[in-house]
């Protein structure tokens, strides 16, 4: 059987699944207007669910890269929805780190594997075959029997008990940070604690890219405020490409531990830092909170008016990423699966959403 075969399989049992739960599904459906296809448009009373259809490959869980590359698409096709979010159906595992992130991200859902064998019911068997055909599929992913068994007794199932739950997990490193950045009280008097914080997130996160980081102390609106200063290593595409673009020699975080938003002067404040011309444009900004939409038009203005680029990064930012090294650290792999997993790419998300977002 062919891998072209295989993916035309796997589209079909996805939505004899669907079938099989009473929803009418119709199969590669254009939409008038748009040169998006949908794989399986599925309804059910006055629900419309598209999906998006995508086997996988080999043993490893699908990365943060694909979850990115795939997410807009099956984002759009939220137009087409009624009563539920588009989702996209995946012959693969999603760790739940990943999963959480780009459900988020994107408005959407995603069925992995495990969620797809705990709805097949009747061809659980046939689905099992087909993903474990695959080429270096030795397992089912890494799927924990446990996890299978009890979403198909959430189904109204009957199935064997399951196996002896394992212990948890041994907290990491990532685990230990995340701890310390929620304990970090907001305000002036906190802001060497948040600032030692967010120099040990980026030490972890982006270690191995940000090097000889600096801090360098000054006055804020009556705030301490740290600026951490890196300059970046020419190995990795993410870092060169962004230093590149903005011909910088430097990266800049600065951290503001503001209990509340950040609104626009601390924007201008920060913009005055940055110059274009001693090859220092770039900054995010660290802070506990979303910003305010006053604060995200100063930056919208400074990187119009003086190509200065201002990302706001908050802590649910931060904690995305952190959670992300962890697991590129646990699943391992080549240096191409590590890319896939690199917390860059919820950091370059940041900087796309910001960019497009510029008004004329």
């Amino acid at each position: 059987m062919t891998r072209q075969s295989d993916a035309a399989r796997f589209e079909q049992l996805v939505g004899q699944i669907l079938r099989d739960e009473g929803y009418h599904v119709t199969e590669n459906v254009r939409m008038r207007g748009t040169p998006h296809d949908i794989d399986l448009l599925a309804v059910r009373d006055r629900v419309t669910l598209p999906l998006e259809v995508r086997l996988g490959s080999g043993q490893r869980p699908i990365g943060l890269r694909s979850l990115r590359d795939w997410g807009p698409k099956v984002a759009f096709l939220g137009k087409f929805a009624s009563g539920t979010r588009p989702v996209l159906a995946v012959g693969a595992s999603v760790h739940p780190e990943h999963r959480a992130w780009a459900e988020k991200e994107y408005d959407i859902e995603i069925w992995d594997s495990a969620t797809l064998l705990a709805r097949a019911g009747a061809l659980r068997q046939e689905l099992e075959a087909l993903l474990d055909s695959q080429p270096q599929r030795a397992t089912l992913f890494g799927i924990a029997p446990d996890e299978i068994e009890q979403q198909l007794r959430a189904l109204g199932y009957i199935v064997d008990p399951p196996d002896p739950v394992e212990p948890e997990p041994a907290p990491t490193e990532g685990d230990a940070l995340i701890a310390r950045l929620r304990a970090t009280q907001t305000g002036k008097n906190h802001a060497k604690a948040y600032e030692e914080i967010c120099r040990d997130i980026l030490s972890y996160v982006f270690g191995n890219d940000l090097l000889d980081g600096r801090s360098q102390k000054r006055t804020s609106d009556s705030i301490n405020v740290y600026d951490l200063i890196y300059r970046v290593a020419p190995h990795n595409a993410f870092w060169s490409t962004l230093t590149r673009d903005f011909r910088a020699r430097v990266v800049m975080f600065e951290c503001k531990n503001y209990t509340h938003p950040i609104r626009a002067m601390q924007i201008f404040t920060t913009e005055r830092y940055l110059s274009t011309n001693v090859l220092r444009p770039i900054c995010f900004i660290l802070t506990r909170k979303a910003p305010h939409r006053h604060a995200v038009e100063a930056a919208f203005g400074a990187m119009r008016d003086a190509q200065k680029l201002l990302v706001v990064l908050s802590d649910e930012d931060l904690i995305a990423m952190v959670k992300a090294k962890d697991v590129q650290r646990m699943e391992g792999g080549t240096v191409a699966d590590r890319l896939q997993n690199d917390p860059t790419e919820i950091l370059d998300q940041r900087i796309y959403d910001f960019i497009a977002g510029i008004p004329r």
